[in-house]
């Protein structure tokens, strides 16, 4: 039995929400240091080198980051934020072949964070379609880019039959949403698309 597939599928689904400049602009208006690159500001990491035009220098960042590959984060977080935590699990295994796997896609936002103005509001319900607070608008982008997908390489993504999402309290600050995905007759013989 070989579990590469757990890491591989959260690598290509990084990519894709991270390529999603609706998802992006939702979790991560702004960056965090303007400074470090789009990938450094989103995937975040501690002594991240970058330019700094001001001291004409290389300086040292440590970045909190907006996605993670775990359903956790190991920085303490400061500010007000929202941030996509995603996980795999293998449900069932039959010969060469995992019969199902769950993914977990975790949404997290500051409460601070979780209203937007009406312009910013308006935006994404005119250009995307978009309706309800941040929370609910990246989550329904998710939903968009993951509710029967074959992009995968690993057959047709599903929501959960039994509580397809479900709340999450992470503390008096944070609160989110936890999408779970089913994918059954997942082939271990695939080939990424990124």
């Amino acid at each position: 039995m070989e579990f590469h597939e757990l890491g591989a599928w959260k690598e290509q689904a990084s990519r894709i929400i991270f390529n999603d400049n609706v998802i992006k602009r939702l979790v991560m208006p702004t960056l965090d240091n303007p400074l470090c690159s789009e990938d450094d500001n989103w995937f975040g990491g501690k002594k991240i080198e970058y330019y700094n035009t001001e001291t004409d220098e290389i300086e040292l960042a440590d970045l909190v980051g907006h996605y993670f590959d775990r359903p956790f984060i190991y920085a303490p977080v400061v500010d007000t934020r929202a941030f996509i935590c995603l996980e795999t699990s293998i449900a069932s295994w039959s010969g060469n072949a995992i019969k199902q796997m769950i993914v977990y896609v975790q949404v997290i936002v500051h409460k601070d964070f979780m209203t937007m103005d009406s312009k910013e509001k308006l935006y994404f319900k005119k250009n995307h379609n978009l309706a309800g607070n941040r929370l609910d608008m990246i989550i329904e982008e998710i939903g968009h880019l993951f509710n029967g997908s074959k992009d995968f390489g690993i057959g047709l993504l599903k929501p959960y039959s039994f509580e397809p999402v479900k709340q999450i309290f992470w503390d008096d600050c944070y609160y989110g949403k936890e999408i779970r995905y089913d994918c059954s007759d997942f082939s271990t013989d695939f080939s990424l698309k990124i």
